[in-house]
């Protein structure tokens, strides 16, 4: 058995990852002690293997959700992950092929059809095989393309529960950013975005840049209080600086 550090350690995630795939009930722990500490077994390692690796290939949680909650076959799904992942491969190819093409056009040695200018972009047959098989586009990942407040569950008003963590940390902000009583807030954000999107620790800096770096977003925010964007953004590079190490 692993505790929780052990396990996320050696699969490269957060332990907040792993906190939230048990939260959404995507991956449970074998065992939970007295103390509360989560245990993970050598199955549940080959489980996240898998999930990762439906992760990589850009599937949405919810979708693995009812794939690995519908008792998947897993000799099935390596075979779908090796031939997705080597259209990728041929794809990735392509693409650097077209980038040497393109060096080459530069340097006035060829010159370059439109047609193989733009060859690698338009036969995108990774991503043509990959909607078949999941049968549904997987979302975008940037946040930045999204409102990250949009209620994406259609069950609950995430607008107003991120209204009510922006109050409540609007109400600290006499502390500093990384004080616990904040940082408890910040992981309510946290997990709140989380079940709109897989907000990675990566995307959580990047949100909080666009906070301060969007006129929109910071006029959004700063109607709680005057500075909260900004003071927010700190609070959230503290709380991502955290996940990463933990």
């Amino acid at each position: 058995m692993y505790k929780v550090q052990e396990a996320a350690k050696m699969a490269g995630i957060s332990v907040r990852t792993l906190h939230h795939y048990d939260h959404i009930d995507l991956l449970k722990p074998s065992d939970v002690g007295e103390n509360r500490y989560r245990y993970y077994s050598d199955e549940d390692l080959k489980s996240l293997q898998h999930i990762l690796l439906f992760k990589e290939l850009g599937f949405p949680l919810k979708k693995i959700q009812e794939i690995v909650s519908s008792g998947f076959d897993r000799d099935h799904a390596l075979t779908q992950h090796a031939e997705l992942l080597q259209l990728k491969k041929q794809r990735i190819e392509r693409l650097l092929e077209t980038i040497e093409q393109t060096r080459s056009e530069l340097q006035g040695i060829t010159v370059l059809s439109h047609d193989e200018r733009f060859s690698a972009f338009a036969a995108d047959t990774a991503k043509m095989s990959l909607e078949r098989y999941i049968k549904e586009e997987p979302p975008a990942q940037a946040a930045e393309a999204k409102d990250p407040t949009a209620d994406q569950t259609g069950t609950d008003d995430v607008g107003e529960t991120a209204d009510r963590i922006y109050r409540s940390i609007a109400g600290r902000m006499h502390l500093p950013p990384d004080h616990p009583d904040v940082q408890q807030d910040v992981d309510d954000y946290f997990v709140l975005l989380n079940r709109s999107f897989d907000c990675t620790p990566a995307v959580f800096r990047r949100l909080g840049d666009l906070y301060v770096n969007d006129s929109r977003y910071t006029a959004s925010i700063d109607r709680h209080k005057e500075g909260l964007a900004a003071y927010l953004r700190e609070a959230m590079l503290s709380y991502a600086g955290r996940l990463h190490y933990a």
